[in-house]
Formats: structure tokens, sequence, C-alpha cells
């Protein structure tokens, strides 16, 4: 599983039991990984093909 599934996984329990400070970093790490993955100069990369 990638970290992007966990940190989403993360962010869907979080909601669920309204952890506010959770769901705010979590959010934070995921808008982090997005803004790395869209930089100039990140490394190409294709998403895994699904079944």
């Amino acid at each position: 599983m990638s970290l992007e599934l966990i940190i989403n996984n993360d962010i869907k329990t979080a909601m669920k039991a309204k952890e506010d400070v959770t769901l705010r970093g979590l959010r934070a790490i995921k808008s982090a990984i997005l803004l790395a993955k869209t930089a100039e100069g990140a490394p190409k990369t294709q998403a895994p093909k699904t079944k």
C-alpha cells in the first residue's frame, strides 16, 4: 500500500472520529506530497495500474 493511500485512509478515519488536530496534520502531509509531485523538476512517475 502506498503512502498516499495510507494517508487518505487515515484522513477518512480522522473525519469519522472528528479528530480535528489529526485531520489538519494529515491534510498538511497530503498537501506536501501533492506539491512535491507537481513541482518543477520532480521525477515523472506513472500511477500504478489497477484492475
